[in-house]
């Protein structure tokens, strides 16, 4: 390098440029397009850099090549992680926009420079004579002059093909580049003898299990649309999840354009796509089938028995070999776009095809068959991990009892090690991507983890391409036909929408009337966060305006407070303290209640107003006695400042007069935090319905703070008041019950797989068997024919098993059912690891006796004609009878808030306060239910209660 310009080696014996002509050419390519900058200098005279090896201590000088401007990294921003890398290119964008375009070539001044750099690399490599090595290039600089490009021989594009994979700088198995096997088919003119030649491909590269690593070269101009030869289809289904690979979601519609397709009765998560190719961008692309022979796949077992039952419920494979046909090779200028590439996996890569959360996600799967708990709650057990890594070893355990050639991650390691040493001997350096070539499993178990790397672009070389059918002219007109025809279809639903808004306007209005309930969180590591969104759904779909907020961000300080419901779900951060997001609140809560912040509980004393006149006053100012709340506190007893904040934020609400909705609860990381969780999640939600039915106020409530009121005047109500008090409107705002009388009956077609929860199979429950607990019975084959009996005999035949309350802990194992259900299920197709979802109906029975309880006759007509309550069922169900049938369940019995709000419906004063004091929850609502009483016989067991049909399904569903 000599002032900054690149001096080709081989200048001096050029033929045909002199040093003035070639100088010319530089001065040219220096005006166009800023080319200095964008210039890459492929052998630079630069000083050497140590790379250190922090586990071995061993340092290693090595030489560049470094490029010009981007110094490592492409204009100042490091792009290692990026998952594809866009060509360095000799100027700034190509006529398309693209930075490097499929379609558009070098010009020729720049074909001619990269031709000689890599004829000089040919010729002093293959130690050419330099009699060849001048003929070649007088050769090469006539086809340029008279076609504006060249052609490679087959040995040059033989050693190309063997540098492009030996610079490649994301690849960890690069020690056996010098036994890349290159098949030159560039010949190939149709399709269908591409599709020939890929065949004769696999059947080389697999060689009876010991694979070989080669490339099959087409012409410049053809193009692979699969992107290997073996990849697993993924199917966008009605209900918007995915069967398959998601990976291949968008090659798998290209391929369902093109023609292929599936019937979906025989679709599953493991079909192959098949093999699309198209020999020139001029002509159509064609889709092949692989034959039976070549559709090579490894079933996983594992040596461990109970992993490998697992694993086999779950069906889990892979392909026995990768066949990568999406990248391109550069070769002296001259780009090849269709080049498979097959080697052999090294084990995380099929690892991570079926573990990562964007591809197949099995860990969850495997979780639940292995009863392990995966969520985040469960983060420090590291199940996840344990999961991962044994799913690892199935991958090598399968592989190895197939003899079939695979690496671990250690072994592949330690080879690029061995590799990068011969090269740094070799060429000074070679080019590694550090974030790639870590395995994505026990990195710093690794030895690559702990070597430092330059990562730069060198060539012939391997290189990203657009996927071809992003570009392919029939699927753009296509597409613009398609958004013509969906604005057509928003418009018409426009229309839809109008109409719908005038039916469900009162619904919004009153929303808007409800008291909002803030869950706020403050999260470590994410756990409290998910815990409270999950709380946010929960209260939305049982009706609730529910708002989900970080805890610095409540406004606890406002000054003119309205009537507010809270929950907090929080962690805890180092001492006790407060992690962040609830940093701010801390330090409020210190200064007004002067309680130590990383102080437990047992230490957390109340301060005495009396004897402290100012903390009284400062107390006073910053009184919560406008605040209903309810905290959750996340965090683990192996730390002695266990769930310290979350003890601090309830002793201080407390002090601060707020009104504790629900009692207080810790969640241990290291005794089932989730379950944990979800009793206090459930007793709470029970809290609020019961205080706060629809939590929604009087109008003056609304406008008035409780601080405005008179302090004579203010008296805190109890928890007792609040159920039994008949004067507070306990009955929901119901939809009225209306008819849509120009309609018939409408019953549901017979439903067609895939089978959701929302597409539910129909089947006949055969034998439904109590396994454990007392009440077994392995020989009671006609409990079904119980169901149907009358009600006499229907509760003189039940067991009597004490039910615990809402109030009780609900995780008791004897309250724990395991039972055999047999299902008729003749004409249904499953495979192993698909789940079942039971979604009883309700006897015909009950339907009709709730419906006669409610003063309709059995044979009316509304019944069976679309109502207004199809909406509580997204309108899966349209009638009457069939909400009640499939939708309401009429089995289970009422709960205490539910009782408070049936007895307003009571005539008779007696049976009223009955219910009242069953809607207390005590002792006596538990011996209510010891049989069970379902809905049809509350109401005949409490014949004043005159409630509509269509509000008692509201009361049902809501409550």
């Amino acid at each position: 390098m000599h002032n900054g310009e690149v001096v080709l080696h081989n200048s001096g014996k050029c033929p045909f440029i002199s040093g003035q002509e070639f100088s010319a050419v530089n001065d040219s390519l220096s005006s166009a397009g800023n080319a200095d900058e964008n210039r890459l200098l492929w052998t630079p005279e630069i000083e050497r850099v140590q790379l250190q090896n922090y586990q071995t201590g061993e340092s290693i000088s090595v030489t560049g090549p470094l490029p010009n401007i981007y110094q490592d990294c492409r204009h100042q921003v490091c792009t290692s992680t990026f998952m594809s890398l866009p060509a360095h290119s000799h100027q700034n964008k190509s006529k398309s926009g693209h930075v490097m375009d499929e379609l558009e070539s070098y010009s020729v001044t720049n074909i001619r420079k990269e031709a000689y750099d890599y004829l000089q690399i040919f010729h002093k490599d293959k130690n050419t004579s330099e009699v060849d090595y001048k003929k070649r290039l007088e050769q090469v600089e006539l086809e340029i002059e008279h076609t504006r490009s060249y052609v490679h021989t087959t040995d040059e594009i033989e050693y190309g093909g063997q540098l492009a994979w030996r610079n490649a700088s994301r690849c960890i198995n690069r020690l056996f580049w010098r036994d890349l096997k290159i098949i030159d088919r560039r010949d190939v003119k149709t399709n269908h003898d591409m599709f020939k030649e890929i065949c004769n491909h696999i059947r080389f590269a697999y060689n009876k299990g010991t694979l070989q690593s080669s490339i099959l070269v087409f012409s410049s101009r053809a193009r692979m649309w699969s992107t290997q030869y073996l990849r697993y289809a993924c199917y966008e289904q009605l209900n918007g999840t995915l069967l398959g690979d998601p990976a291949n979601r968008h090659l798998t519609k290209a391929a369902m354009q093109l023609g292929w397709n599936k019937p979906e009765t025989e679709r599953t998560q493991w079909d192959l796509l098949p093999i699309i190719v198209q020999i020139d961008p001029n002509e159509p692309p064609s889709w092949y089938e692989l034959p039976q022979d070549l559709r090579l796949e490894i079933f996983l077992s594992h040596p461990d028995p109970k992993y490998d039952a697992a694993i086999k419920q779950l069906g889990l494979r892979w392909v026995v070999q990768p066949y990568v046909c999406d990248k391109a090779i550069e070769i002296g200028g001259i780009f090849y776009r269709s080049v498979p590439f097959s080697g052999w996996f090294m084990e995380t890569e099929i690892g991570r095809n079926l573990c990562d959360i964007q591809r197949y996600n099995i860990i969850p799967k495997l979780a639940v068959l292995l009863n392990l708990d995966v969520t985040t709650a469960a983060n420090s057990q590291l199940n996840v991990d344990r999961l991962y890594v044994e799913i690892n070893a199935a991958v090598l355990y399968s592989f190895q009892k197939a003899q079939i050639t695979i690496v671990d991650h250690h072994t592949a390691a330690a080879g690029f090690i061995k590799f990068m040493k011969q090269e740094v001997i070799l060429r000074g350096n070679t080019p590694a991507d550090w974030v790639w070539l870590v395995p994505p499993i026990s990195g710093g178990m690794s030895s690559v983890f702990h070597q430092e790397m330059l990562n730069y672009v060198v060539k012939p070389r391997v290189l990203d391409q657009r996927d071809p059918w992003t570009y392919y002219g029939p699927f753009l007109k296509h597409k613009q036909n398609l958004t013509l025809s969906t604005e057509n279809k928003r418009r018409r639903r426009w229309l839809l929408v109008r109409a719908v808004c005038v039916i469900i306007g009162f619904a919004l209005s009153a929303m808007k009337r409800r008291i909002p309930i803030h869950v706020l969180y403050a999260s470590a590591s994410g756990t409290a966060q998910s815990y409270a969104e999950q709380m946010v759904k929960r209260l939305k779909i049982t009706g609730y305006n529910a708002i989900l907020m970080e805890l610095d961000s409540y406004p606890f300080e406002q000054t003119n407070n309205t009537r507010a419901i809270i929950f907090i779900i929080t962690s805890t951060f180092g001492q006790g303290n407060a992690p962040e997001g609830g940093q701010k609140v801390e330090q409020w809560l210190h200064n007004v209640t002067n309680i130590g912040m990383n102080n437990s509980t047992s230490n957390m004393k109340r301060i005495s107003l009396q004897n402290n006149p100012n903390q009284s006053s400062e107390i006073n100012k910053s009184s919560l006695n406008w605040c209903s709340y309810a905290v959750c506190a996340i965090g683990s007893s192996a730390y002695p400042f266990f769930c310290g904040f979350g003890k601090l934020v309830d002793t201080s609400f407390q002090l601060l007069g707020a009104h504790r909705l629900a009692p207080f609860a810790t969640c241990d990381a290291l005794n089932q935090q989730y379950k944990s969780y979800n009793e206090w999640e459930e007793n709470t939600v029970i809290a609020l319905k019961s205080a706060y039915p629809h939590a929604c106020s009087r109008k003056e409530d609304i406008r008035r703070s409780p601080l405005d009121r008179a302090p004579s005047l203010r008296r805190e109500v109890s928890y007792v008041e609040q159920q039994v008090n008949l004067t507070k409107p306990l009955r929901p705002t119901s939809i009225p019950l209306t008819f849509n009388t120009n309609d018939s009956e409408t019953i549901p077609s017979e439903p067609v797989g895939p089978f959701t929860k929302e597409n539910s199979y129909l089947a006949t429950v055969l034998q439904n068997i109590e396994l454990t607990g007392s009440d077994n019975n392995i020989n009671d084959f006609d409990r079904q024919d119980q169901q149907t009996s009358s009600t006499t005999d229907s509760i003189q035949s039940k067991r009597k098993v004490t039910i615990p309350s809402s109030f009780n802990n609900v995780s008791n194992d004897g309250y724990r059912s395991v039972r055999l259900i047999v299902l008729d299920t003749t004409d249904l197709n499953y495979y192993p690891g698909d789940h079942v979802c039971i979604l009883p109906e309700n006897t015909l029975a009950n339907v009709n006796g709730v419906i006669a309880a409610c003063g309709w006759q059995l044979g009316n007509k509304l019944l069976i004609v679309p109502c207004s309550l199809s909406s509580y069922t997204n309108g899966k169900y349209q009638t009457l009878r069939q909400i009640l049938t499939n939708f309401v369940d009429l089995t289970t019995p009422l709960r205490p808030h539910t009782l408070n709000t049936i007895a307003t419906y009571a005539k008779d004063t007696n049976e009223q306060r009955q219910l009242m004091e069953l809607g207390k929850g005590g002792q006596r609502y538990t011996d209510w239910i010891v049989n069970s009483p379902t809905v049809k016989e509350t109401l005949e067991m409490f014949r004043s209660i005159q409630i509509p049909l269509e509000e008692l399904i509201q009361v049902r569903f809501l409550l």
